[in-house]
């Protein structure tokens, strides 16, 4: 008997953003982008190559789940 995870589905990549169009999408700063990301509040994300890419089903599930009190500290509070 293997003991394999259960492979998730792959997200659709077609409608993917890249870093900077959810960036400019959302209406944030690239640094606070990255600040979500260091402190495992930023969407889930797809790399292919060097390449880091954002399925719009993952931004759609980072839109329902973020904080937007928080977001709005570290955007205008902490930089």
């Amino acid at each position: 008997m293997s003991l394999m995870k259960a492979q998730e589905p792959r997200p659709d990549i077609s409608t993917a953003l890249t870093v900077t169009q959810f960036c400019q999408m959302f209406d944030i700063e690239p640094e606070l982008y990255a600040a979500l990301k260091r402190t495992g509040q930023g969407p889930r994300e797809v790399r292919i190559g060097h390449c880091i890419l954002i399925p719009s089903e993952y931004a759609a599930q980072w839109l329902v789940k973020a904080d937007p009190l928080q977001v709005f500290a570290q955007r205008y509070l902490c930089g």
